[in-house]
């Protein structure tokens, strides 16, 4: 008897992926190292580290040979799924453990300066490897990959047991899957959201900021007193070792209305200098720096 094998649906998506990320980026890398994006990419992660220029130049070049080395081989894998090799299911367990691990130490990096983003971070990344995991170790998954992918090895085929029934239906599986990513990235998105949030009430412009509007008497005397944030703060804030830059824009509220304070500020050798700060409220503008309004 010809027992005929159905590569699995889940097994069918992976393949696809992993095709589409080894071969698009084995096509691009070439392009961004050409055009400067892998050595940019390096040069904000490498010299933090490497002081030495020698060291650097040869670290910058294993980073590029590992990084375009990850595509080639997420193009094998997705050939291997594709033909339901062995070997490609247990390189993609190992690829799936290896995140596991890389999310773990990610976490505890960022654990210490941001322990909410460290835990978001390490749910979406965890989350998804362990649902793949989970899925691979299904029996029916197993089961396609156990003669090697070989159509040809009809009497290996026939002498093994027939596939057990899936203990879940394909539609729980997906509700499964669409329910871990929906977690995984709402918790993900949480945590960003309150970590940069967190920044920038930490930062020194914001609290600058706040502190100028809170004693400018034109202020008080349109929003009354106090005047306190209240809403969600949009903007940009970038630090370096030796300057920075910040634009934000800070939603303040007192007892009589509110408006918008529109901060600008640049950093220079640690130390912090608001160029602009406007509030647009209802009634028009308020200038503080670098000229203040004067007071209606």
């Amino acid at each position: 008897m010809n027992l005929q094998r159905k590569r699995p649906l889940g097994i069918t998506l992976l393949a696809l992926l992993s095709l589409w990320i080894g071969c698009g980026g084995t096509l691009i890398f070439p392009i961004m190292i050409f055009t400067g994006g892998v050595g940019q990419m390096w040069d904000m992660i490498g010299p933090s580290f490497i002081h030495s220029h020698v060291l650097n130049r040869i670290a910058s070049c294993l980073f590029s040979l590992i990084w375009f080395g990850t595509y080639v081989l997420y193009a094998f894998i997705g050939f291997g799924l594709w033909k339901l090799r062995k070997w490609s299911l247990r390189a993609v367990v190992i690829v799936q453990w290896l995140g596991i691990v890389a999310a773990v130490i990610t976490a505890i990096a960022f654990a210490k300066a941001q322990g909410v983003l460290a835990i978001s971070v390490g749910i979406f990344a965890l989350a998804p490897c362990g649902a793949i995991l989970w899925y691979l170790n299904q029996a029916s998954v197993r089961y396609a990959f156990e003669t090697g992918g070989s159509p040809s090895e009809v009497s290996i085929l026939n002498a093994l047991p027939p596939p057990p029934k899936p203990q879940h239906s394909l539609r729980t599986k997906i509700a499964v899957f669409v329910t871990v990513g929906v977690v995984a990235i709402g918790v993900f998105a949480g945590g960003l959201f309150y970590s940069v949030e967190k920044m920038f009430r930490s930062s020194e412009p914001y609290r600058s900021a706040l502190a100028r509007a809170q004693d400018s008497p034109c202020i008080v005397g349109e929003l009354g007193s106090p005047v306190i944030e209240k809403g969600m703060i949009s903007g940009s804030i970038s630090e370096s070792r030796t300057d920075g830059s910040a634009d934000m824009e800070i939603p303040v509220r007192g007892p009589r209305g509110g408006g918008e304070l529109d901060v600008s500020a640049t950093e220079a050798g640690g130390t912090w200098t608001t160029t602009s700060l406007d509030l647009i409220y209802d009634a028009g503008q308020i200038h503080l720096l670098p000229v203040a309004s004067p007071c209606q």
